[in-house]
């Protein structure tokens, strides 16, 4: 079956072909077979896009085949960042007093990165939630209007969220719609306390963030923490929490699993864990207990790891809450002493290096459960958990092989063997080969597992494997027209936002890539390795917001967020932006489809 699209026509990609490439990198579990799917679903591929036109333009399959019917999709724009909707803009930032913020020349301040979107049916309404990865953040309530013989969404109108109570957010990234109809959110955004300065600022991008409080005492603790928005009632009122219980890092996404008390954090920086919260109660995130994975790498050179559990302590939003208020500083929690050239630390001092790199430190007595939360990278390490992670992006769980995903934008820095920089000091658990085009990895589930002091999980996704799945391929074009691309076109680069389809076997993979010239969004199918592309953006544009909603009132939505389009001048050819209308700049929050209802 042709399941890829080429630039000279259609080519398959088949699963002896993914396995080759994945040999080729050293990771030799790719592609492991897939459970039963349900349903038979294949998009319709499209081309590579090779004209100036073609890459200038939102193109996206134009049918799906599911169980032998096709149907018909596009993609769909909703809204794009600073349209106006009943006299409010779209992405404007306001501050803690709801006031309009402005820039420094007077203009509104509009965020143009809407992130993920998530769409929620409460009071016999459809509602939207999008989320914007500016510092400071912002996030708008969308009451949609449903066509019942099209299902074709309609924006109706639109506000920003009140985050007053919990002073403002900053980059929200990724999310996800938890089983209980919530908005998970996230904050990629981690300040290093440690260089707070004596008149209480820090470097420019926390300035940034501070500008929402208009005023108010900012410190380094009130941001990176993982908000939660219920939507009450068929009015539209919203609850907003942080939950300071999930720990503080710089989070892509929280992934609530099917038990509805554990989460797994995924964090996008450099050198930083693998972290799982564990709820008290079902559904009610704000008080459990959080763990730090250790890897511990299966043969040389390979993408797979056996992964243990280390407990990182209890905690509740209210304890942690009171600390960030206090306020509580660097300082409290951990001694310092100088790194040695060797690596090594003082007596009494312990060498990590995590996502502030190299460090010695020295926890203050009683500070577990501050440092846990506070500091969550660094206690991590500190109680020897692998913070050699780099660049987690998206996850997404299978319910019909029990599996998780999480893609890693790029192999390299902490992720190979011995880096210099990235493993000085630490354990250099982590021993990958090097992918520039990186790697979708598959974690199986497991259930009566005990943590690293052999105390039982009390929780049935407490992972024991880490492998590669499906990974992108260096390479080098000859054709001028190919040559910007440093990665092969028939194949992903720089994985970013996944969403899997259940009963399918389909997993939704978008880009996010500087080694495409034009980022994609691909179909990837576990069972036989197959890739289709389904949808390319503009130059300079990511791919965000790939989630699937399987049944809203009897129709199905793949949400597609077009980031910054032609925002980045140095991918885009000379004399293009001249022709480009200013609207076309916009980053556009859409979906793919409608769909027929899905529901497994």
């Amino acid at each position: 079956m042709t399941r890829i699209s080429g630039h000279n026509g259609f080519r398959a990609t088949t699963r002896a072909a993914t396995l080759a490439a994945a040999t080729a990198l050293g990771l030799a579990t790719v592609g492991q077979t897939a459970g039963a799917a349900g349903l038979s679903l294949t998009f319709e591929p499209i081309a590579f896009p090779m004209s100036v036109a073609e890459k200038s333009d939102f193109i996206a399959s134009a049918s799906v085949t599911i169980d032998s019917k096709s149907y018909a999709i596009a993609y769909n724009t909703l809204l794009k960042a600073g349209d106006k909707l009943g006299g409010v803009v779209f992405g404007q930032l306001v501050d803690i007093n709801g006031k309009p913020m402005t820039n420094q020349d007077g203009s509104p301040n509009i965020c143009d990165k809407p992130d993920f979107m998530s769409l929620i049916q409460v009071g016999g309404k459809v509602f939207m939630i999008n989320q914007f990865e500016c510092r400071p953040a912002a996030m708008y309530l969308t009451e949609l209007n449903q066509d019942a013989a099209t299902g074709a969404l309609t924006p109706v109108s639109t506000r920003p969220i009140d985050f007053s109570g919990v002073n403002g957010a900053s980059r929200h990234c990724a999310g996800m719609l938890t089983p209980w109809n919530t908005h998970l959110s996230s904050e990629e955004d981690v300040r290093d306390a440690r260089k707070l300065k004596a008149d209480g600022t820090l470097d420019k991008r926390y300035k940034q963030t501070a500008t929402y409080l208009a005023g108010k005492a900012a410190s380094p603790y009130m941001w990176g923490w993982v908000p939660e928005v219920s939507i009450l009632n068929g009015a539209g009122d919203t609850r907003v929490v942080k939950h300071f219980a999930m720990g503080r890092l710089s989070t892509e996404i929280a992934y609530a699993l099917p038990d509805e008390r554990s989460v797994v954090l995924v964090e996008d920086n450099t050198n930083s864990p693998l972290v799982m919260f564990v709820a008290d109660t079902a559904r009610d995130l704000s008080a459990g207990t959080l763990h730090a994975a250790k890897w511990t790498q299966i043969g040389a050179g390979g993408g797979t790891g056996a992964l243990e559990w280390i407990n990182l302590g209890h905690a509740t939003n209210d304890e942690i809450g009171k600390l960030i208020a206090a306020p509580t500083t660097f300082d409290q929690l951990f001694d310092t002493a100088k790194t040695a050239d060797d690596g090594s630390c003082p007596a009494g001092f312990k060498s990590i290096n995590a996502e502030f790199k190299h460090e010695c430190l020295a926890l203050r007595p009683g500070m577990e459960t501050a440092a846990s939360r506070l500091e969550t990278g660094r206690y991590a390490a500190y109680l020897g958990a692998t913070t050699e992670f780099r660049k987690l992006e998206g996850a997404t769980f299978d319910p019909d092989t029990n599996r998780f995903y999480i893609a890693i934008s790029r192999i390299k820095r902490g992720l190979l063997d011995g880096d210099k920089k990235y493993d000085k000091g630490g354990p250099n658990d982590v021993r990958m080969t090097k992918n520039i085009c990186g790697a979708v990895y598959a974690l199986d589930a497991a259930s009566g597992r005990k943590d690293s002091a052999g105390a039982p999980i009390d929780s049935d996704y407490a992972f024991d494997k880490m492998y590669s799945l499906v990974a992108g391929q260096p390479r080098t074009y000859d054709d001028p027209a190919l040559a910007k691309n440093k990665c092969d076109i028939d194949r992903i680069a720089d994985p970013d936002n996944l969403t899997y389809l259940p009963g399918s076997g389909v997993l939704i993979i978008a880009e996010d890539t500087s080694n495409h010239e034009i980022d994609m969004i691909w179909a990837y199918d576990i069972a036989d390795g197959g890739l289709t592309r389904i949808q390319s953006t503009p130059y300079g544009s990511e791919t965000t917001a790939a989630y699937w909603y399987p049944d809203i009132n009897g129709w199905g939505y793949l949400s597609s967020i077009v980031q910054d389009p032609f925002g980045d001048a140095k991918d885009i050819p000379e004399g293009v932006l001249a022709q480009i209308p200013a609207d076309a700049t916009r980053s556009s929050v859409g979906y793919i489809g409608p769909f027929p209802a899905l529901s497994n």
